[in-house]
């Protein structure tokens, strides 16, 4: 999914060359990139996985994420955390894949995007020089109190 134009075809096969470049040598596996709009996205993941059509990641946005684990649309990828996916598990913080494992089979990994995504907030330069604020010793909001 992208939430900006889908990159013209040279360009995203160099995107899918530069991540296969990685990919094959680190575990074994090629990727082949489907791009759709934002907007698009789940219209055509589900439009896709009601074909038959094999999709081997997708993100399951602004969806319940039950009825693919449920179904078996989602496969149990539970042993791959102990091995393939070992350095993943070691990073997400805990009860991480609480959401998406049902009887102690793991279906998925959650975007962990926002959990880490640096936060901040603007000023204004003038006004924290007029208050004597000096902002590059402000870690929080709190240390503006």
């Amino acid at each position: 999914m992208t939430q900006n134009n889908i990159p013209e075809s040279s360009e995203l096969e160099r995107i899918q060359n530069l991540i296969n470049d990685y990919t094959v040598d680190k575990i074994n596996t090629k990727v082949k990139l489907v791009l759709f709009s934002n907007s698009d996205y789940m219209n055509q993941v589900n439009l896709m996985l009601a074909s038959g059509e094999q999709i081997d990641l997708f993100q399951s946005l602004n969806t319940p994420h039950l009825k693919y684990m449920k179904d078996g649309t989602a496969l149990d990828i539970t042993a791959y955390l102990d091995d393939e996916l070992k350095e993943t598990k070691e990073i997400v913080y805990d009860k991480f894949l609480e959401p998406t494992t049902i009887e102690g089979k793991t279906y998925g990994i959650m975007n962990m995007g926002s959990a880490y995504v640096p936060g901040g907030f603007t000023y204004r330069e003038d006004i924290a020089e007029e208050l004597g604020i000096d902002m590059s010793q402000v870690t929080s909001p709190e240390d503006l109190t």
